[in-house]
């Protein structure tokens, strides 16, 4: 299996769904009901909901419900990443 992280962009996976046929099924089943979860940085940061995003964008709605972490939550969720030998 592929480790790399975030190996397909979701423009990608609009414009060939076929070749991402397991991401475009996880964001046809995305529940718009959660919201998506940012990190306010430099920039925004999506944290979780890259797939509700992209279903909100394909249905051509205009807003999506989100919600903006803290820095000091973000920071009690940070988990170290140990690499496997």
């Amino acid at each position: 299996m592929d480790q790399r992280y975030f190996a397909v962009s979701p423009n990608q996976v609009r414009r060939e769904p076929r070749t991402y046929a397991r991401h475009w099924q996880r964001t046809l089943d995305a529940d718009l009901r959660f919201p998506i979860h940012l990190l306010q940085r430099e920039r925004l940061i999506i944290l979780d909901g890259v797939h509700r995003l992209l279903k909100t964008d394909v249905q051509g709605l205009e807003h999506v419900s989100a919600q903006v972490v803290s820095h000091a939550l973000f920071a009690d969720y940070i988990v170290e990443r140990v690499e496997s030998t």
